[in-house]
């Protein structure tokens, strides 16, 4: 997950941003089913729902702290942002 946000981030344009939050919340739903069904065998489709709005809920609250503190100019320099753009 953490890779692949950094694909999309490093692009700096909020589309991509925008989108690589919800690959990254598939990947994590995935493998949170990979996880389970070994626990639980078909029981961890039941899982899922409440997967996806934890994903979504994780992907809206994740783009709009990433918005907020790129633009806050006491953080860009303890996050490698300088004049919007990421140096990710």
């Amino acid at each position: 997950m953490a890779f692949c946000a950094y694909l999309f981030f490093k692009n700096g344009k909020m589309i991509f941003r925008a989108a690589g939050r919800v690959v990254d919340e598939i990947i994590m739903v995935l493998g949170y089913l990979v996880f389970e069904f070994f626990l639980y065998d078909a029981g961890c489709l039941a899982s899922v729902p409440g997967n996806l709005i934890q994903g979504g809920a994780n992907a809206v609250i994740g783009f709009c702290l990433i918005s907020v503190l790129t633009k806050n100019k006491y953080l860009t320099k303890y996050c490698g942002v300088h004049n919007g753009k990421s140096n990710l």
